[in-house]
């Protein structure tokens, strides 16, 4: 397993650690909703019929990391990203 710089999301832009991505998540009632996340890490795996080649490890606002393939990730236009 090793560190790469760049994916390429579900809409095919390409996206990079701290970049600023939206994944679905389930809320309390176990119902999706959708969440703002910031890229953590961007993981290369040794392909195998199980497991995708990469993965990207994202953080929602303080909580725990966790892992998206990234074809379940949206990458957000920095222009559209604002911060407080």
């Amino acid at each position: 397993m090793s560190s790469t710089t760049t994916f390429v999301d579900k809409l095919g832009s390409t996206g990079g650690q701290d970049d600023r991505v939206m994944v679905a998540v389930l809320d309390d009632e176990d119902m999706p909703q959708l969440a703002i996340a910031t890229v953590v890490d961007v993981i290369t795996h040794e392909p195998t019929p199980f497991t995708p080649e990469l993965s990207v490890r994202v953080r929602i606002d303080d909580e725990e990391s966790q892992m998206y393939e990234p074809g379940e990730i949206v990458v957000l236009p920095r222009s559209a990203v604002k911060t407080v």
